[in-house]
């Protein structure tokens, strides 16, 4: 008798204790069923979607179970290749029914740095810039992109120097 409760009570006891989730993964169609399947700690549903330019190269939904560290937003952006990672965690019975909405756009960055003249004059820039997804203005001079001078940051450097070399 002894014996038999141990054995019964961690046998059913899992089965009593796991939580119901939905799992998709899409085959080379991109289209699956949900079926549903336990898991330890919680559910979740993932997007990556993967662009070149504006076109969308890959969509892929999945719902599988998870673990915390899966839970991310996260973006990678190769210039003219971008990927975003979506991902939403959950830890009741079949939560992650609902798959994530197209995460579209992403965040905007500006990057300021130096290009060819070939590539701002004439039909270049206007035929690359919506190509590679990415608003392009060129300009001529120093400084023209507003980018800050060593100059000054270097006379806000000495100037704290010097207050403190005072005042200290």
């Amino acid at each position: 008798m002894y014996l038999i409760v141990p054995i019964l009570v961690s046998l059913l006891l899992p089965k009593a204790y796991s939580l119901k989730c939905f799992e998709c993964t899409p085959g080379e169609s991109g289209a699956c069923t949900d079926k549903e399947t336990d898991c330890p700690t919680q559910c979740g549903n993932t997007r990556i979607t993967s662009y070149m330019g504006g076109t969308t190269l890959s969509d892929v939904n999945l719902k599988s179970c998870s673990v915390p560290a899966q839970c991310l937003t996260a973006s990678v952006n190769f210039g003219m290749m971008r990927t975003m990672i979506a991902s939403t965690c959950c830890n009741t019975d079949l939560c992650n029914s609902k798959s994530i909405p197209v995460n579209m756009g992403g965040e905007k960055m500006t990057m300021k740095g130096c290009a060819s003249k070939s590539i701002c004059v004439g039909d270049m820039s206007g035929a690359l810039g919506p190509t590679m997804g990415i608003d392009m203005k060129c300009c001529e001079g120093n400084l023209c992109n507003n980018a800050q001078s060593i100059g000054l940051s270097l006379l806000l450097l000495v100037t704290s120097m010097v207050s403190v070399a005072l005042f200290h």
